[in-house]
C-alpha cells in the first residue's frame, strides 16, 4: 500500500472519529442523492460522493461553514453568479472564456478585459495598474507559471470581485498543499473559481477555526479513501480478523506462501510463481481491478529473473448475501486468492485467463471444450493430495467428473 505515504499525517487523528465519519459520508450522500445537474458524484476506488463542478463545491462548503462565516458563502455565490450571466448572450459582461480566447489570440500588445497585456519571447505580461507581471515558463516566481489561471484572475478583476495585485491572487490560487491534494489523491473535481480555491485553503489550515479545519480534512481523506477499504477508516476489529486468517493461511501453506515488499508470492501446485499486490492505476484510467471491485492484480513472475506476466483476470466473486464485491474487507480477498492460485489446476478450470498460463502438460484436454480430465491428471501427478475444499466458496466451479 505505498500510496499511503502520500496520505498527510493530519489524517491518522481525523479517522480516530468514527462517529464523525461516519456521519460525514452520510452527509455527502444526501448532497449527492439530492443532486439533479452533476454537481456530485463518486470518484473511481472511492465511495463518497465528491463535488464535481463549482456549484458542488459552493455546497460543500455550506455543510463545512455550518453556519459560520457567512460572508465566504456569500462572496463565492457572488463569483459563481458573474460567471454564469457572463455566459447569457444579451448581457455586456466579459466571461471568463471570451478572456481566454483573446489571451490566445493575443499578438504584440493588447488591452484585454481592463489589462494591457504583452506577449513576447519570454511569455505573457500582464499590466495590473501596479506591476507588468511575466506569466508563462519563465516566469520569476513558480505561481505565474502557469499562466492558464490567467483568465480566472483577469475576469475576477475585470468585474470588480477582487482588486488585489495579479501576482498575490496567483499566489492564493495557487497555495499549497490543499490543492494538489485534492488533485493528486481524491475523486473530487479540482475547483477552478479563485474564491472557493482561496477560501477553501483558508479554512483547512484553521483560519476558521479547528472544528471547519476539521471538517475539511475529513472531507479530503473521504473523497481520497474507500470507507471499507482503508485502514484509517475501516472497521479495525473485522480486519483483525481478516488479516489473521491471511497470517494463518501463509503459515499453513509452509513455505508456499511468502510476504514480500512488493506483495504476496505463492507457489501454485501446477510449479507457477505468482504476485498478489495492489493494483495501481495509471494516470486518470480505470483499470480492470478496481472495475472488478477487489483492488488487486495477479501476475505469474518468473522464478530467476524479474519477468513477469501482464495481470491476469482472476477475481473473487460477489459475496452472495451482499451483492456487491466492493464491501468485502481486503483480508478477505487475499485469502480468497491466495486459495485459488494456491490451488491453480482446478481453479483453471472455470477461469480462462488463468488457464492459459499454466505449464504446456496441463493445457492439454481430453477433447475440444473439455476439461474434466484434470482431475484425473491432478491424482496422476500428486496421488493421496486432496484439493482444497475451501475453493468451493470462494471461485464458481465447473463440472464435476463423473
Amino acid at each position: 500500500m505505498g500510496r499511503t505515504t502520500q496520505i498527510p499525517s493530519w489524517s491518522r487523528n481525523i479517522a480516530e472519529r468514527d462517529g464523525e465519519i461516519r456521519a460525514a459520508h452520510r452527509a455527502f450522500w444526501e448532497l449527492d442523492r439530492a443532486d439533479k445537474t452533476g454537481d456530485w458524484g463518486t470518484g473511481s476506488g472511492t465511495d463518497t460522493p465528491a463535488p464535481c463542478s463549482d456549484r458542488g463545491w459552493l455546497e460543500f462548503l455550506e455543510w463545512a461553514l455550518d453556519g459560520a462565516e457567512p460572508e465566504i458563502l456569500s462572496r463565492v455565490r457572488v463569483a459563481l453568479d458573474a460567471r454564469a450571466s457572463a455566459l447569457n448572450p444579451d448581457t455586456s459582461w466579459v466571461s471568463v472564456e471570451s478572456i481566454a480566447n483573446q489571451l490566445k489570440m493575443a499578438q504584440g500588445s493588447e488591452h484585454i478585459a481592463g489589462h494591457m497585456v504583452t506577449v513576447d519571447e519570454k511569455g505573457t505580461w500582464v499590466d495590473d495598474g501596479h506591476n507588468s507581471v511575466l506569466f508563462g515558463h519563465q516566469a520569476f516566481d513558480l505561481h505565474c507559471q502557469r499562466s492558464c489561471v490567467l483568465p480566472e484572475l483577469m475576469f475576477d478583476r475585470y468585474h470588480g470581485l477582487d482588486t488585489r495585485p495579479l501576482e498575490e491572487m496567483a499566489y492564493l490560487y495557487w497555495r499549497e498543499p490543499w490543492m494538489s491534494l485534492i488533485d493528486t489523491l481524491t475523486g473530487a473535481r479540482v475547483p477552478e473559481i479563485p474564491a472557493i480555491r482561496e477560501e477553501f485553503s483558508r479554512m483547512a489550515t484553521g483560519a476558521i477555526g479547528e472544528r471547519v479545519a476539521d471538517r475539511c480534512r475529513m472531507a479530503v481523506l473521504l473523497w481520497s479513501t474507500h470507507v471499507e477499504r482503508e485502514f484509517l477508516t475501516c472497521d479495525r476489529s473485522a480486519w483483525a480478523s481478516s488479516f489473521q486468517w491471511v497470517r494463518e493461511l501463509v503459515e499453513e501453506f509452509a513455505g508456499s506462501a511468502r510476504v514480500a515488499v512488493d506483495g504476496i508470492y505463492v507457489d501454485g501446485i501446477s510449479g507457477n510463481l505468482y504476485r498478489i499486490a495492489p493494483e495501481k492505476r495509471h494516470g486518470s484510467s480505470i483499470s480492470p481491478a478496481l472495475n472488478a471491485g477487489d483492488y488487486f492484480e495477479v501476475r505469474k513472475v518468473a522464478r530467476i529473473g524479474e519477468d513477469m506476466t501482464n495481470p491476469i483476470c482472476i477475481h473473487v466473486k460477489e459475496p452472495k448475501e451482499k451483492g456487491v464485491r466492493d464491501e468485502e474487507i481486503l483480508g478477505d480477498i487475499v485469502v480468497a486468492l491466495l486459495l485459488a492460485l494456491r490451488n491453480d489446476l482446478v481453479t483453471a478450470e472455470t477461469i480462462n485467463p488463468l488457464f492459459r498460463e499454466l505449464p504446456r502438460k496441463y493445457q492439454a484436454r481430453e477433447r475440444p471444450g473439455d476439461r474434466r480430465g484434470w482431475r484425473r491428471r491432478f491424482r496422476e501427478h500428486y496421488p493421496g493430495m486432496e484439493i482444497d475444499p475451501r475453493l468451493r466458496d470462494m471461485l464458481d466451479r465447473g463440472e464435476e467428473e463423473g
